[in-house]
């Protein structure tokens, strides 16, 4: 995946969800602008080999998830999942559509709100509550611009 990333492709069924990945990390680490980052597609897919993607289900997607399998999933890959985070060590975690699965387990200092998403701070880590990135409820600009808010408002 990371690879073909790199080279530009990006399968059309995964294309909505990755440009969207790519677009806010290109955003993050470059401090870019909604219209440098879209300028940029693809030349900027490589910025995933920059970042970690942790699948709560440990199997491919479907075209939809459901609440309860995740939920299953999360109880069944709960100590994998945190070692898999403790292992990363990232410094921002952005959460696209998961946080209400992790919320009982992360201890956080304080909470703030940017548009669509949510900002919570612990002593050393950022979490950002996210729409997952193939959303369709808000449009990809407000989703890259929430999350660049957030992350440079911390």
């Amino acid at each position: 995946l990371k690879e073909n990333l790199k080279e530009g492709y990006v399968k059309a069924d995964w294309k909505r969800t990755f440009s969207s990945i790519v677009y806010v990390t290109y955003g993050i680490i470059h401090n870019k602008s909604w219209n440098d980052t879209i300028d940029q597609f693809p030349g900027n897919a490589g910025v995933v080999h920059e970042i970690a993607f942790i699948n709560v289900k440990k199997i491919p997607g479907k075209a939809r998830s459901y609440k309860k399998e995740l939920r299953d999933n999360y109880e069944k890959y709960k100590d994998l999942l945190f070692r898999q985070i403790d292992a990363i060590d990232p410094d921002i975690i952005i959460f696209g559509g998961t946080f209400f699965l992790f919320e009982n387990d992360i201890k956080v200092d304080s909470k703030t709100d940017f548009g669509t998403c949510t900002l919570y701070q612990a002593t050393n880590k950022i979490f950002i509550k996210a729409y997952h990135p193939q959303n369709r409820r808000i449009s990809r600009e407000k989703y890259f611009e929430d999350i660049i808010q957030a992350v440079r408002g911390c």
